[in-house]
């Protein structure tokens, strides 16, 4: 373990480093606020107190973290994927990382980070364990007070953070250090319990200290880190500057001015009101008031002093107002201050350009972080509670599940992982959707990754499987429902339908009841079962010649006996209609030919005396 004394003036090499920085973030603080008058107190009056114009500042800062906050989807590998067991293993360890994020509060946390990040010029994430919940978690730190170094990787290798604390607060939690953390020294007097002290966190790879700097470096706590990396991922915003600066540090002076010409042009718009009147010389009574009477000879004389604003000025709020903006990297399209002559999709595309290229850099930047800050409470978990059996349920991509795992076996030494925001990124949800179908049109995509890409949560395997049950339901519903449709001509054939239409009246019946379609169909399709032939009385032995059915032979074979409908030698086939006469034909005469009465109906004579006879045959084939 680093000395205290070593652990002390690296910190406060630190602090003086970001010096500057400190200053910066202070004043976006204050204008964040409203307190831009606690800055610049001399540029205010009593009357007007506060800035009289929109806090631009503020309003540029959370519209952006709105829009970069949202968390991307998480993709674990395991192995080569080429397998099932492989693609299982990458689902679990998915649904691990997601409940990481979960118990986390990630999603909400992210809103402060992406704030961080535009506003301060960086955003740090600290890996912590929860013994209670047995699980590591990610917390969004307040940069307000950090201090780090990183190596020429990026990667953080002493990381310093102060907060404040009272010192009767202190004593109540740490009371083994009452002593020294009450008092001032050896013969001065006791420190009071509302004193505000100094607390310290300082992490590097040989673990965390807290400690008080103010009370002779008291160390309250060690802890050795259970990884191997110090569990700090600080994301800064890229420049050319050596010490990271927010995106309105420049922009507070154009809010200052802004905020001045606004009183300016208030105090000019008050005066003109109250200017002094001008009245002729013989005037010698001034009457106030909405009825007054002035008498004069020149009444065209009367009126108030012209107080003139410059024309100029107005100017200058204008260009004021545009070069905030410029500053902030924040287009009037994001407050509908659009004007006329560029309302087209190319106009506002121009316009949202550089506000979406802000939202790319910053995706790229936050998804190297969530997977560095993921990847170490893999390690976490696997370091602290190897061999606990662990239930955890959630929600992935708009589905609820329930895993048991084990963190040796099923993370084991494999702890890499990955994030993506999707090609979409920096795009509107209505952008990526109509880009989407594009791609998806000209069959350059899969719809996997149409799905994937997507700008809300769906489970890419869950749908498809779901797609599939859908148009199989729909296939077999309209498959009954054709069978249904030519019940007409079935029945003009002389088709028995009765069956299909039990079978159908069931299926309703299943339906109510709650049934699922494809169940209810099958039930109610099911053929009935043959009935069991009778055995007839037993011990009759065989039959002799001469009994039985009259020839000799057995009844309906033909041999002696009448044949037996539906038998080989009945004139009725086994349908029940006749044999050799078409479907639909069995009221006609044979061969199809027309019956008596038509006949009859086509006799005509064309002198009235001479019969004509006529007969045809016709015959229809009914349509499906």
């Amino acid at each position: 373990m680093t000395s205290i004394e070593d652990i002390e003036t690296r910190r406060r090499a630190l602090k003086e480093r970001f010096t500057e920085r400190d200053k910066a973030m202070d004043m976006v603080s204050l204008v964040r606020r409203g307190d831009i008058d606690k800055l610049f107190p001399d540029l205010f009056s009593d009357d007007i107190p506060k800035s009289v114009v929109a806090n631009l500042v503020d309003v540029a800062a959370r519209d952006l973290a709105e829009v970069m906050a949202p968390l991307p989807n998480l993709a674990c590998a395991s192995g080569s994927m080429k397998t099932d067991a492989d693609r299982a293993r990458a689902s679990r360890k998915n649904r691990i990382g997601n409940h990481y994020w979960d118990c986390s509060q990630l999603e909400r946390q992210m809103f402060y980070f992406a704030d961080s990040y535009n506003s301060h010029g960086f955003g740090v994430f600290v890996v912590e364990p929860d013994f209670k919940k047995m699980a590591p978690r990610i917390r969004v730190e307040n940069p307000i007070g950090c201090y780090y170094q990183l190596d020429r990787w990026g990667v953080p290798v002493e990381f310093a953070k102060e907060t404040m604390a009272q010192a009767g607060e202190l004593a109540a939690m740490y009371p083994e250090y009452r002593g020294q953390i009450l008092s001032l020294g050896e013969g001065k007097r006791q420190r009071t319990n509302n004193s505000w002290l100094t607390i310290v966190r300082y992490a590097d790879s040989d673990g965390t200290t807290v400690y008080l700097p103010e009370c002779s470096n008291a160390v309250l706590a060690h802890a050795s880190h259970p990884t191997k990396r110090v569990p700090v991922i600080v994301v800064e915003r890229f420049g050319l500057e050596r010490v990271p600066r927010g995106q309105f540090d420049d922009v507070l002076w154009v809010q200052l001015a802004r905020s001045l010409m606004a009183l300016y042009q208030l105090s000019a718009a008050e005066k003109s009101v109250n200017a002094p009147i001008a009245l002729p010389d013989d005037v010698t009574e001034v009457n106030i008031g909405p009825d007054a009477v002035l008498r004069t000879s020149n009444p065209q004389g009367i009126q108030r002093v012209r107080l003139d604003v410059p024309r100029d000025s107005w100017m200058l709020a204008d260009q004021l107002d545009r070069e905030s903006k410029q500053g902030a990297r924040y287009p009037d399209a994001r407050t509908g201050g659009v004007k006329g002559s560029i309302i087209t999709g190319r106009g506002v595309e121009a316009m949202l350009g550089g506000f979406d290229s802000q939202i790319k850099t910053a995706q790229v930047l936050f998804k190297q972080a969530l997977e560095t800050a993921t990847s170490i409470c893999f390690e976490m978990d696997v370091a602290l509670w190897p061999n606990i059996k662990k239930t955890i349920n959630g929600t992935m991509s708009g589905k609820s599940f329930e895993i048991q795992y084990v963190p040796a076996r099923d993370i084991s030494d494999n702890t890499n992982c990955s994030v993506t925001y999707g090609f979409a990124a920096g795009m509107t949800p209505s952008q990526a959707i109509v880009t989407l179908l594009q791609l998806r049109g000209d069959k350059l995509i899969q719809r996997d990754t149409f799905r994937r890409a997507l700008p809300f949560d769906v489970d890419p395997e869950e749908e498809q499987r779901g797609l599939d049950l859908e148009n199989l339901e729909d296939g077999l519903l309209q498959g009954f429902l054709a069978l249904m449709q030519g019940l007409g001509p079935m029945m003009a054939q002389g088709v028995d339908v009765t069956k299909i239409l039990e079978s159908a009246s069931k299926v309703i019946e299943l339906r109510q009841k709650g049934t699922p379609l494809h169940k209810a169909i099958q039930e109610a399709m099911q053929p009935e079962a043959p009935p069991e032939a009778d055995a007839g009385p037993p011990d009759q032995g065989p039959a002799q010649p001469g009994t039985g059915a009259p020839g000799g032979g057995p009844e309906g074979s033909g041999e002696g006996g009448p044949p037996v409908a539906g038998g080989p030698g009945s004139p009725i086939g086994p349908t029940g209609q006749p044999r050799g006469v078409a479907p639909g034909q069995i009221a006609s005469g044979p061969g199809g030919m027309p019956g008596i009465m038509s006949l009859i109906s086509e006799m005509k004579g064309k002198t009235g005396s001479t019969p004509n006879m006529q007969a045809g045959i016709m015959r229809k084939i009914p349509t499906g």
